[in-house]
C-alpha cells in the first residue's frame, strides 16, 4: 500500500495511491472546491533577466514565453514577487502557436492573468486573433479606455461574439494591477451566456448586466471555427502589435477546463496571486 502527499495552495492533503499496485483513490475536490488540472501554461514572470520566461506548469508541453521588442523586467510595481513585464507599443509577450492553446468553440477553456494599463484607447490583454476586419478569427480581449472589449470570432461579419463592458463593469484604467479571468463553456451553447469573466474577483456576465452584446453580434454556433495558427499575445495585439496594456504578470492558460466561481475565488485570493503550476 502506498500514499502520496499533495499540496493544494501550499496545504498538504493525502490520497491513497495504490494497494497491490492498483490505483485506488483520486482527489477531486478540497473544502468543497473542485480541483482543476495544471494549466497548459503558467508563468509568474520571476526569471528577472533575458528575453524569455519559463513555463512553470506541470502540463505535458512547455510553452516558453518570448519577448517581442524591448520588454522590461519591471520592479517598480508588480502583482506579486519581484518582477513583472512592462510593455510598450510594438512590444509583447508571446507564446508560440500550439494545439494546447487552440480553444474550441464547443469546448471549455479559461485563463487568468494580471494586467495594468493607463491607456485611453485599446489595451491588449490576451489576443490570439488572425486576419483583419470582417475576416477576424480567434479570441481577443482588450480594455478600451479601461473597459472590457472582448471578441470571439469565426468571421467577424457573420459568426462572432462581441461583448463590451457596461456602465457597471470594472474600469481598470488606473495603472494598478488587476486580476482578470475569462472562462468559456461552449459544451451546450456557444453564445454570450457561455462566457463568464471576473475582474478583481467580481463576476462580469451578460446575465448580471456588467457585460453586453455589442451591436447584436452574438452568432457563434457549434460549427464555428475560432482556432488559428497565430501565436498567443499577452499585453498586446496579435494582429497589429500597437495596443500595449502596460504590463503582464502571473498568467495561467487552461484548455479543456473552465473555471467555476469557487475556483476563481481561490485563484483571486483577495488580490494575492497564487502558484497554480499544479492546478487549483
Amino acid at each position: 500500500m502506498s500514499a502520496v502527499a499533495l499540496k493544494r495552495n501550499g496545504v498538504e492533503c493525502y490520497k491513497l495511491a495504490k494497494i497491490g499496485g492498483v490505483a485506488k483513490q483520486s482527489v477531486g475536490g478540497c473544502s468543497g472546491v473542485d480541483i482543476a488540472p495544471p494549466p497548459k501554461f503558467f508563468s509568474m514572470f520571476e526569471d528577472g533577466s533575458g528575453t524569455t520566461s519559463a513555463d512553470l506548469s506541470l502540463g505535458t508541453t512547455a510553452h516558453t514565453a518570448e519577448f517581442v521588442g524591448s520588454c522590461d523586467w519591471y520592479t517598480t510595481s508588480t502583482a506579486a514577487g519581484t518582477y513583472a513585464i512592462a510593455t510598450g507599443v510594438g512590444e509583447a509577450v508571446i507564446l508560440d502557436d500550439h494545439n494546447d492553446l487552440d480553444w474550441a468553440v464547443d469546448g471549455e477553456w479559461s485563463f487568468s492573468t494580471y494586467t495594468a494599463t493607463l491607456s485611453s484607447t485599446y489595451a491588449g490583454c490576451l489576443v490570439k486573433r488572425a486576419g483583419s476586419g470582417a475576416a477576424y478569427r480567434g479570441f481577443a480581449l482588450y480594455f478600451l479606455n479601461g473597459v472590457v472589449d472582448l471578441y470571439i470570432s469565426d468571421a467577424y461579419s457573420s459568426e462572432a461574439l462581441h461583448l463590451k463592458g457596461t456602465g457597471t463593469s470594472t474600469n481598470i484604467k488606473d495603472g494598478a494591477w488587476h486580476h482578470v479571468v475569462v472562462s468559456w463553456d461552449g459544451t451546450s451553447s456557444q453564445g454570450a451566456s457561455s462566457l463568464s469573466m471576473w475582474i478583481d474577483g467580481v463576476l462580469h456576465t451578460t446575465g448580471n448586466s456588467k457585460l453586453a452584446v455589442h451591436s447584436g453580434i452574438d452568432s457563434l454556433d457549434s460549427n464555428s471555427t475560432i482556432t488559428n495558427a497565430i501565436d498567443v499575445y499577452l499585453s498586446n495585439s496579435s494582429d497589429t502589435q500597437v495596443y500595449p496594456s502596460g504590463g503582464v504578470d502571473h498568467t495561467a492558460i487552461w484548455n479543456g477546463t473552465g473555471l467555476t466561481a469557487s475556483q476563481v475565488a481561490v485563484l483571486y485570493n483577495s488580490g494575492t496571486p497564487i502558484d497554480v503550476r499544479r492546478g487549483l
